[in-house]
């Protein structure tokens, strides 16, 4: 019964545990989450860009690292192009299932 136990706590705590497995070493090249830099867009700097995030996270050759978002029960992925999207799907769906998780391939987007 709902209310007896903190369930809803646990549901996220092992759901962003898994989210963990499955991006693993963002240093590894051949990891779809590859990310080499980390660039700072604060309020009082110099360089500071309102069309631009406040913590934005770049490969090797300056473009923006692959990543996902979760929306309650969906992810939506964004990468570079197509092909990034697609990997990045890839890896979500596929460590999930491993990790018993249901996948709705149709929600992965």
């Amino acid at each position: 019964m709902m209310g007896l136990r903190p369930s809803p706590y646990f549901t996220g705590q092992s759901t962003y545990y898994a989210e963990e497995l499955v991006v693993r070493d963002h240093q590894d090249t051949a990891n779809p989450f590859h990310w080499a830099i980390v660039r700072l867009n604060l309020h009082r700097a110099d360089n500071y860009s309102p069309a631009l995030p406040w913590v934005l996270r770049l490969q090797a050759d300056g473009t923006p690292a692959n990543t996902f978002c979760r929306c309650v029960d969906d992810l939506r992925t964004m990468g570079s192009s197509e092909e990034d999207c697609w990997q990045v799907g890839h890896r979500l769906a596929t460590g999930f299932a491993y990790l018993g998780l249901q996948v709705a391939l149709r929600k992965i987007t």
